[in-house]
């Protein structure tokens, strides 16, 4: 629902949960650069199978490395 509502869809994700808030949602949880990372090789599977025009494909995928990289809250290791 977020990413439906981030790119023009109904606004339902915000009625129901209000404003998305992402690095606060995220913060109580550890994301490291290895997190991320595994986040995006699946978020690239998923892209991947959508088969979109390379135009929506490049401007999806940008967006889901700028936010997985604003996500991280943790270093590497321990």
């Amino acid at each position: 629902m977020f990413l439906e509502q981030y790119w023009g869809g109904p606004t339902t994700y915000g009625e129901e949960r209000g404003h998305p808030r992402l690095r606060m949602r995220h913060q109580p949880f550890r994301v490291t650069p290895e997190a991320k990372d595994r986040w995006l090789h699946h978020m690239r599977s998923a892209v991947d199978s959508l088969e979109l025009p390379p135009l929506y494909e490049g401007t999806l995928w940008d967006y889901m490395e700028r936010a997985a990289l604003s996500m991280v809250n943790s270093p590497s290791g321990a």
